[in-house]
């Protein structure tokens, strides 16, 4: 009886696992662009500096090189403005904020090589919202900067998604 448990199981994990590939299930990787597109620069005209940072490391994981000249890149990503801003949903009976909203704003473009406009002035805005526990101050701005952190990644992944997807049209 134990034995075709552990059949059954294994069947179906490797039938699932066939399912998922079937329907073009794939885990999310590096953002590839175009071979004529490989020397990528982004530039900070006005931001916190996490965006950039946060796209730099991502495209270090592709296959794109970080130009460290402007003039030596093919694409350049321009950062033109880059906020945060924690708003309050709820309060307490005693005043104090239980629910709080979070929002990332970025607004960019993207230019080629020449000075091109491949992707005018574009908005991104990511909002998240959470329980702000009074009773532990401390782990919750832990928590609100581990948030902000994921925003900001999630934010450089869909940027570059964007990108790829104009350079590949």
């Amino acid at each position: 009886m134990q034995k075709k448990k552990h059949f059954l199981l294994g069947f179906n994990l490797i039938v699932l696992s066939l399912l998922l590939t079937a329907c073009g299930f794939h885990l999310r990787g590096p953002v590839e662009l175009p071979l004529e597109y490989r020397s990528v620069y982004v530039e900070e005209k006005g931001g916190l500096g996490l965006l950039k940072r946060e796209l730099t490391e991502q495209l270090g994981y592709s296959t794109a090189a970080v130009a460290v000249e402007k003039a030596k890149a093919d694409v350049i990503i321009r950062i033109l403005s880059e906020s945060r801003d924690t708003r309050t949903l709820s309060l307490s009976r005693g005043g104090k904020s239980i629910q709080l909203e979070l929002t990332y704003l970025v607004h960019f473009d993207v230019l080629d090589r020449e000075g091109n406009v491949l992707l005018a002035d574009q908005k991104l805005e990511m909002v998240r919202d959470y329980y702000n526990d009074q009773t532990d101050v401390i782990g919750k701005s832990n928590e609100q900067a581990l948030i902000y952190k994921e925003m900001e990644s999630r934010m450089a992944n869909l940027l570059l998604r964007r990108v790829r997807a104009v350079l590949t049209d």
